[in-house]
């Protein structure tokens, strides 16, 4: 076909070489092929001229000028379908490249969408770690927390021993009820109580706020921990979808930025921040949980060393009475002694002035029997002197033996009150140490042991 198109355009130029030449009709109806490359040729037909219109009778095409306008014809085509091939094959070219395009820029986000994932993933671990050291921490302080209530409520049991000790000792008859060391001890116990309640309290108080706030960041981090995990269950779907997918569908208005969306700096900085603010808080807990470990110990050994110390003083004042009681039951048993001897002599005072009354009377007869003497006979004679002097003798003795008697019944009386004196003493001393050995013991024997203070 191009070797019948080549002579034939030969034969055209030599025909047209002899003949004369039309250009502006042929030209007209039969332009020549464009050439330019990568564009097809169009076939522009003007309006006839005046005297110059298809299918007149009054002109027609020579030989030469019929093959040189089916050349033009042939070029046409041959220049139109180079064109197309052309189009064809920068079409194949440019489809292959860009489906390759589009498989790399596919495979590139999926790769994107991986390391997406694999980054969600590790802090979602991240969270997961610092949330189950928070709860560890949390349980720790919440376990602390239980001993500092339960040694608040158990120093409720010390201040009703110390007030029931003091309200027993308060019941103590005189001259017992002094202000002895075991009042000074149950006193200072009793403040020492009272300052130890109090701070427990605001103790307690500051272990709340340390509890609300770690339990605050915890429930930050499980809220990102649960969007980790949501966007992680995203990521992954979106990384197994492939063309192939039956689950991909057009969604109009998906390729959007929505509004609120976080930049990625803050991604990248939001949830190192929290876990870095968690730590730091659970740290702090940490140092919290060791200080609150060291108070409860001291406060715990406080107060059962105050305890020890009233333990102490009690035994101690409880000795001290029982020293005091054999020391009056000793005096007691010697004024009873004293009262007995003392008894006796006034017995045998009583039976020597009974004694003397014989002698008195055989002085008296004589005396009066001589006063019947008549004449010289009544004169004052030694006999009569004697007899005198007996009597004056007599009368001393029998004086003297009287005073003797009342001061034994004085003495005997002074003895008896002595006694009874003794005997309330006594009494007096019995109560007491019935306070302090029974009673005070015995509820001071229910004091919490060391182990009970400290939670356990």
């Amino acid at each position: 076909m191009t070797e019948v198109c080549s002579s034939s355009r030969c034969n055209a130029m030599q025909v047209n070489e002899q003949e004369e030449h039309k250009p502006d009709v042929i030209d007209a109806l039969y332009p020549a092929p464009s050439t330019t490359t990568g564009k097809l040729a169009v076939l522009q037909t003007p309006m006839p001229s005046q005297g110059y219109y298809p299918g007149s009778y009054e002109y027609k095409y020579s030989a030469p000028k019929w093959h040189r306008v089916m050349n033009n014809i042939y070029q046409n085509a041959i220049d139109v379908r180079n064109q197309a091939e052309n189009q064809r094959t920068e079409t194949n070219w440019i489809t292959t490249k860009l489906i390759e395009q589009t498989d790399r820029n596919q495979a590139d986000a999926t790769h994107i969408l991986r390391e997406r994932f694999q980054d969600v993933i590790y802090w979602k671990n991240e969270l997961q770690r610092t949330i189950e050291d928070v709860t560890k921490q949390l349980d720790l302080l919440g376990t602390q927390r239980d001993r500092l209530d339960k040694l608040l409520r158990t120093t409720e049991i010390p201040a009703q021993i110390n007030l029931e000790c003091s309200h027993a000792r308060d019941r103590r008859q005189l001259p017992d009820r002094v202000d002895d060391i075991v009042d000074q001890s149950l006193h200072r116990e009793l403040i020492l109580i009272r300052k130890i309640q109090e701070f427990l309290r605001k103790t307690i108080a500051e272990t709340d706020d340390q509890i609300r706030r770690l339990r605050g960041m915890k429930e930050e981090c499980e809220f990102d921990w649960g969007d980790k995990w949501e966007a992680a269950n995203i990521d992954d779907r979106n990384c197994k979808l492939t063309n192939n997918s039956k689950d991909i569908i057009m969604r109009h208005g998906a390729a959007v930025s929505l509004p609120g969306m976080s930049s990625a700096e803050q991604w990248a900085t939001y949830t190192r921040d929290l876990i870095n603010r968690t730590e730091t808080n659970r740290a702090h807990a940490v140092r919290y949980y060791a200080i609150l470990d060291g108070i409860i110990a001291d406060t715990s050994r406080e107060l059962r060393d105050t305890a020890d110390n009233v333990d102490t003083a009690l035994d101690e004042r409880i000795s001290e009475m029982e020293e005091a009681l054999q020391k009056v039951e000793h005096h007691r048993d010697r004024i009873l002694t004293e009262i007995s001897q003392t008894e006796k002599m006034t017995s045998d005072v009583k039976y020597t002035l009974n004694q003397l009354e014989n002698p008195l009377k055989v002085n008296f007869t004589r005396m009066d029997n001589r006063k019947y003497r008549n004449g010289i006979e009544r004169c004052r004679d030694f006999a009569h002197t004697r007899l005198l002097d007996e009597h004056q003798d007599l009368l001393n003795t029998t004086e003297t033996m009287l005073s003797r008697f009342a001061t034994s019944r004085n003495q005997l009386d002074t003895l008896e009150r002595t006694r009874l004196d003794l005997e309330k003493e006594i009494s007096v001393k019995y109560k007491s140490l019935f306070i302090d050995r029974n009673k005070c013991k015995f509820a001071r024997s229910k004091y919490p042991s060391y182990s009970t203070l400290l939670g356990y």
